[in-house]
Formats: C-alpha cells, sequence, structure tokens
C-alpha cells in the first residue's frame, strides 16, 4: 500500500509537471496566480527528477548486486532442481508439517487479540508487534545482550546434545551494529522484534533428516499458545538486575573463551571438515564435536538441563515454538534471498541463571518458578550443499546484496 501511495503521488506530479510545461509553450501563463502554479509546477519538476533519478540508479544497483550473486544463485537453483526431482515427496511431506505448526501459530496469534484500553490500563505492550511477529518479553536492547550473552553457549551445546542428524554448528551472538541497523531497517525502530540474537545452524544432508531435526524440534516444544502470552514488560527489570546478569555471563565466558573460540562458524570450517574438504564423514565430524563438547561440559561443570522427564516418559517440553519459516517450501519466491533456502525456527526458552550455568525449565515451569529469563532463540536448517556455497562465496555476496535491498 505505501508503494502504491507513493507512485500514485510521483505520477501526479509528473502530469502536473507536463502540464504547466504545455502552459508555459503556449504563452498561456499570464496572471499572478499563474505565475505562483508555475512555481509550485517547477518545484515539482525538480521533486519528480530527483525521484526518478534515485529510482533509476537504486534499479542499477539491484541489477549489479544480482549479477554479483549470479553464480551462487545458479548453484542454489540447481541443488534445489536436484532436490524437487529426487525428493519431492519428503518436500511436500515437510511443508505439510510446517503448514500445521503455522496454522496453530496464526490462531494463537488471532486469538491474542489486545485492545488499546488493555494496554493503556496495564502499561504494556503486545507481545505481537503490527506485522503479526512474537516480541521478546523486554524490548530494552541491552537487556536482550545480557540475556543472549548468558545463555548463548548453553543454549547451541543443549540444542548438539540431542540433535538427532547432522552437525550443529554454533554461531555468535549478533554484532550491535548488524542488530541496530536491522531494528531501524526492518522493525520500525522496535528492539523487542530481535529474536536472532543467539542462533545456530544445523547442517544436514537430506529432506527427510530436516523433517528429522523438526519432529525432534516438536517433540521437545509446545506450539505458540495465546493462553499462555503475557504482555510485553516495559523496563520491569531493574538495571542493577541486567547488570548482574550480564556480569554472571562475562564471568562464565572468561572460563569458556577457548571453546567458544572453536565454536566460531570461521573455526567450524575446519572442525567440520566433511562440510568443506570432504575428509572426514559426517557422522565422524558430529562425533567429534559431541566429544570436544563433553570434555567442555567436564571442565567447566556438571549439567543438568532438566534432563528429567515428564510424568508419562515423554520429553520435558523446553521449547516454546513461535515461528517456522520454511524456505524449502516450492511455493516460496526466492528470487528475494537469490535462491538460497533454509529452515528458520524460532524458539522460545525459559532458564534460570547458576554462577557457572544457565538451567532451562519447561515452559509449564517458566511461571511458577521466580527469576525465570526468556528469550527467543533462533535454529536454522541447512542442506550440506547449501551450506557449502554459503560458506564459500554466497555469504560475502549475500552481504553487500543484503544492503543494497535494506534489509
Amino acid at each position: 500500500a505505501p508503494r502504491i501511495f507513493w507512485l500514485f503521488v510521483i505520477s501526479l506530479m509528473l502530469l502536473y509537471t507536463i502540464y504547466y510545461a504545455y502552459l508555459v509553450l503556449q504563452d498561456r501563463v499570464v496572471t499572478k496566480g499563474s505565475w505562483i502554479w508555475y512555481h509550485v509546477g517547477i518545484i515539482c519538476f525538480v521533486m519528480s527528477t530527483l525521484i526518478v533519478m534515485i529510482v533509476h540508479y537504486r534499479r542499477r544497483a539491484i541489477q549489479g548486486v544480482f549479477h554479483e550473486m549470479k553464480e551462487a544463485s545458479e548453484k542454489y537453483h540447481e541443488i534445489w532442481n536436484n532436490v524437487m526431482a529426487k525428493q519431492n515427496r519428503q518436500v511436500h511431506d515437510l511443508v505439510h508439517t510446517t503448514q500445521r505448526i503455522e496454522d496453530t501459530i496464526a490462531k494463537a496469534r488471532k486469538q491474542y487479540s489486545t485492545t488499546f484500553v488493555k494496554r493503556l490500563l496495564s502499561g504494556k505492550k503486545s507481545r505481537f508487534s503490527r506485522v503479526g511477529k512474537l516480541r521478546q518479553t523486554t524490548d530494552d536492547i541491552d537487556e536482550l545482550f545480557a540475556l543472549a550473552q548468558s545463555v548463548s553457549f548453553d543454549f547451541q551445546d543443549w540444542v548438539a546434545g540431542w540433535c538427532p542428524v547432522g552437525v550443529v554448528i554454533p554461531g555468535p551472538i549478533k554484532k550491535p551494529a548488524r542488530a541496530l541497523q536491522k531494528v531501524v531497517r526492518s522493525y520500525l525502530r522496535d528492539p523487542g522484534q530481535l529474536t536472532d540474537l543467539v542462533r545456530c545452524t544445523i547442517v544436514v544432508e537430506t529432506v527427510e533428516e530436516v523433517q528429522q531435526v523438526l519432529n525432534d524440534i516438536l517433540r521437545r516444544s509446545t506450539i505458540l499458545d495465546a493462553d499462555s502470552l503475557d504482555l510485553l514488560s516495559d523496563g520491569e527489570r531493574h538495571a542493577e538486575e541486567v547488570y548482574n546478569l550480564a556480569q554472571s555471563a562475562e564471568t562464565f565466558s572468561k572460563h569458556t573463551q577457548s571453546a567458544l573460540d572453536l565454536r566460531d562458524l570461521s573455526a567450524g570450517k575446519e572442525q567440520f571438515k566433511d562440510l568443506t574438504a570432504g575428509k572426514e564423514t559426517g557422522k565422524e565430524a558430529s562425533n567429534s564435536a559431541k566429544n570436544l563438547r563433553g570434555t567442555m561440559r567436564r571442565s567447566f561443570t556438571t549439567r543438568s538441563y532438566c534432563s528429567s522427564t515428564a510424568s508419562d516418559g515423554e520429553e520435558p517440553k523446553i521449547l516454546r515454538l513461535v515461528d517456522c519459516d520454511n524456505r524449502f517450501d516450492p511455493s516460496y519466491k526466492s528470487i528475494s534471498s537469490a535462491g538460497y533456502r533454509h529452515m528458520c525456527i524460532h524458539c522460545e526458552v525459559g532458564w534460570v541463571v547458576h554462577p557457572t550455568l544457565c538451567e532451562f525449565l519447561p515452559v509449564e515451569m517458566w511461571s511458577q518458578v521466580d527469576g525465570v529469563c526468556q528469550l527467543i532463540c533462533e535454529i536454522q536448517i541447512l542442506l550440506r550443499e547449501i551450506f557449502e556455497v554459503k560458506a564459500t562465496s554466497g555469504h560475502a555476496h549475500y552481504l553487500h546484496f543484503r544492503n543494497v535491498m535494506i534489509k
């Protein structure tokens, strides 16, 4: 709608400029009032010319960045065509699963309707943004980074502990500069919509393995429920508490700095050689990574990620699944990402902070235990072939692509 509005305004300006230029050529501008409108026409002409020039150079920039992405984009499309040719049934099964998840989340979003009067009386914001995205429990960016720093290592270690297939590649906490850039470009200056400060990537071989990872996440998750959501807190956590939380995370990170360095994506290219050079099998790399993580755990402290099972023997529901973006859906318009495809899952976790670890709690206990921290984290699932293209040249070009497209 905004694009249509501005196109309409620009069109009126151009038409007025053309019309008044015609009057000037016909010597029909004679009255004093007409000369005022003549200057208005000049202003419209200058503004419309500038707008046309901006649009022209932006189109040229977009064409240039698509040309830079051409090689990687062709590889992405080739990989996807092969996937559709060999794994068509698995792709559609995956679409069916994610569609059911999206329908459930959409239903919760519809039920969770907060009136202006309710928000005014409570003094809090809605958990959902205007575009329907679930916000974090706070919109204080300093607190968000403190929470991210305290849970990032433990969350990625926990995911690697239960992931049934593939290789878990941890990601660093999003840099503050990029986070602020995203808040301004995409989220209308709302930091509460930053849901990827803590993220990790799971690299698998086939779409069937994507389905397997998704099923494992679902076994450990409750899908977003409107009844369990509260209004967004507005600065309820005191500054001293946030500072202590950040200090605790900083102390813990000092003991684990060498491990965190190993878990960086660039180091991951060497650690998981099967993804780039093919010198190890995925199983061997996964086992070596798990052994490394086990050694690190023993060197820090004895952990307990709420390993107790529920009364019926099922996995405790540690995650609250709040969004599932399936770009493996054939209907997804991959031109917006230059052919790149993945599955992006956002899950909310709740934990209590101990001196040297975070203990994750089941969703049902978040409202029952004092001092529970909550944060929405991101899990990306990629096919190995797509990851290889991204790790070699695709991501470097994508950074330029992202900046040109203002994402």
